[in-house]
């Protein structure tokens, strides 16, 4: 086999063409919500059919039928790599809060959100098949034998495999941190001068009536539970907000399928007696991804230009470190760990993925779902977008080229 290296240009192209279609359907979405073809009730009409059905349907079709017990244990890379990526970034998504000096919780939770959740799925798919049409996928070879079409596709099981646990902790703990803040009705009162005041005083003791709250008239009179009340206000928040949605369970259910092969077989085998039923899905979840972006373009249209300015310094920071820091630190941890784990060029080249990329588009859904941030999420995908095509081009170009070092002179 040739040993030259693959023609930059290709590798450039390929993945230009897979961030560039994202940005085509975002602007088709755009010039639809322009013309009034995607009003605001179909938006929103829109949003509750992706969440309920074509992403469910999208996220069991793709995990169940690609995924195995094997494959599970095998690639535990990909998991713990996954959890260590999603560390890190939240220990970046915290600082933003020191570091641009944001002055409330909710928008620290937004960085967070854009910084942990990217696009593992479709733009790494997107550059895979690309990459599958040029020289440059034999770089990602395992066995001599191995043809490109062998090559992509155990990329992209490994893809879908880091897209399962991706979507697990992106409808649960994504959902969560994108909710709205519920303000509370209690007035809030310096209750360390009441109390003094009442412990020396009983007579000056306010009586409870119909407008006295009930909650506050509980602090004065027991001020020991004063000082536990954040905690568990805090506790009783987490257990009462319900993380379970329509995807979530989607992938759930997937997992299980997984974990019990005669039940996969018989609903994914070539002869399987529930094929149609499981290609309706596959067909009906094929949707999602486009129809969101339209979404997002529709979005767009209707962003307030302040709005996009006011957040401007929290983009810059996601943006800086989905699409420089966290490609570095995945970089180097891959390259420093490989001798650990199987030998696979393409096993490497797919966890770098994970740590690179802009924010998810997913996370649009996440907006829609919460109904909240959804004008800051917008704005987010779509500067991220545009920034990720040559940042991720630049990235890609660097680490096949290393790759090749590493195959062939050493």
């Amino acid at each position: 086999m040739d040993t030259t290296l693959p023609d930059l240009g290709s590798i450039f192209l390929a993945s230009a063409q897979s961030c560039s279609q994202v940005l085509l359907v975002c602007v088709a979405g755009f010039l639809a919500a322009k013309l009034e073809l995607i009003t605001t009730n179909i938006q929103k009409n829109l949003s509750s059919l992706i969440i309920n059905i074509f992403m469910p349907c999208f996220l069991f079709s793709n995990v169940a039928s690609s995924v195995t017990v094997e494959t599970l244990i095998s690639l535990w890379p990909i998991p713990a790599f996954f959890f260590i990526f999603i560390t890190i970034g939240s220990g970046l998504g915290l600082l933003s809060g020191t570091l641009l000096k944001l002055n409330n919780v909710s928008n620290t939770k937004f960085v967070i959100t854009g910084i942990i959740f990217n696009n593992v799925t479709s733009l790494s798919l997107g550059l895979l098949r690309g990459i599958e049409k040029t020289d440059a996928i034999m770089i990602l070879k395992w066995y001599p034998d191995d043809t490109p079409n062998v090559i992509a596709k155990r990329g992209i099981s490994y893809v879908l495999l880091a897209t399962l646990w991706t979507n697990l902790l992106r409808w649960s703990l994504g959902a969560y941190l994108l909710k709205k803040e519920t303000r509370s009705l209690i007035p809030q009162h310096n209750f360390d001068e009441i109390t003094d005041i009442t412990e020396n005083d009983p007579s000056k003791r306010p009586v409870a009536d119909e407008i006295t709250p009930l909650l506050a008239s509980q602090r004065i009179l027991h001020p020991y539970v004063e000082r536990l009340h954040p905690v568990w206000s805090r506790v009783k928040t987490i257990f009462k907000f319900k993380f379970m949605n329509p995807p979530l369970y989607a992938a759930l259910v997937a997992l299980v399928i997984v974990a019990i092969p005669p039940l996969k077989s018989f609903l994914f085998d070539k002869n399987a007696p529930f094929m149609p039923l499981t290609q309706a899905v596959e067909y009906i979840g094929s949707v999602s991804v486009p129809l969101t972006l339209l979404t997002l373009g529709a979005q767009l249209k209707n962003l307030s230009i302040s709005k996009s300015k006011s957040i401007a310094h929290m983009i810059a920071y996601v943006l800086t470190c989905r699409l420089i820091i966290m490609p570095v630190i995945g970089t180097v941890m891959v390259m420093l760990t490989r001798d650990w784990y199987l030998n696979d060029p393409m096993l490497w080249f797919v966890l770098i993925l994970m740590a690179s990329g802009p924010t998810a588009v997913n996370c649009m859904n996440l907006a829609q779902l919460t109904d909240n941030f959804q004008e800051e999420m917008s704005a987010l995908l779509f500067y991220g977008y545009v920034a990720a095509i040559p940042m991720v081009t630049f990235l890609m170009m660097i680490v096949l080229s290393h790759f090749k070092e590493i195959l062939y002179f050493n």
